[in-house]
């Protein structure tokens, strides 16, 4: 095989390789930044939830799915939100079964775990996505709805975690939902 024709060659699989770089770099990214589904929140507690809601202090539940490895990153996240004191929110973390990230959950100082087999509480929540926040005030009206991470499995810096820090400081808060990025309920 002449030169001419190996230098052909070697471009040609340059410029595939290429390809499915960018194309698997877009899959990921795409991946990464596509919201979960949801359902309308109830904008004051619902009366048939069986979950704990506080009349002194915030109460803020997450939704998660127990196989969905964005976890890590939601559970970080709410405990970097409740690091200053956790006793600022009455905290729950929402199962609708448990599994590999039921433990995890423990990592979230000052949280209460909660079985929901089933899913009939995420469901009166609006709850599609694992991951999913809902934080109410004391007397029952919805403040925040929506993921504390800015993309799927990432931890950082991004609005929802800010708002939620927000609301537990006292502040008022601009923005009232932020996307989830997780795994569907089944």
């Amino acid at each position: 095989m002449d030169v001419s024709r190996r230098t052909a060659l070697a471009g040609g699989a340059v410029v595939v390789w290429c390809l499915l770089v960018a194309v698997g770099a877009r899959e990921i990214y795409g991946y990464s930044t596509t919201e979960g589904g949801r359902a309308a929140t109830p904008v004051q507690w619902p009366a048939q939830s069986t979950l704990a809601h506080s009349t002194s202090r915030p109460t803020i539940l997450m939704f998660v799915h127990p196989e969905c490895p964005c976890s890590r990153a939601s559970f970080s996240e709410l405990a970097a939100v409740l690091e200053p004191d956790a006793r600022r929110a009455l905290v729950q973390i929402v199962f609708d079964d448990v599994g590999g990230t039921w433990d995890m959950a423990d990592r979230v100082r000052g949280a209460t775990r909660v079985l929901d087999r089933g899913g009939m509480e995420a469901a009166r929540f609006g709850a599609r996505t694992s991951g999913h926040v809902v934080v109410y005030d004391v007397s029952g009206a919805l403040r925040y709805s929506g993921g504390i991470t800015g993309a799927r499995g990432h931890a950082g810096d991004n609005v929802g975690r800010r708002t939620v820090a927000k609301i537990l400081a006292g502040d008022s808060a601009s923005d009232l939902a932020h996307a989830v990025f997780g795994c569907a309920f089944r």
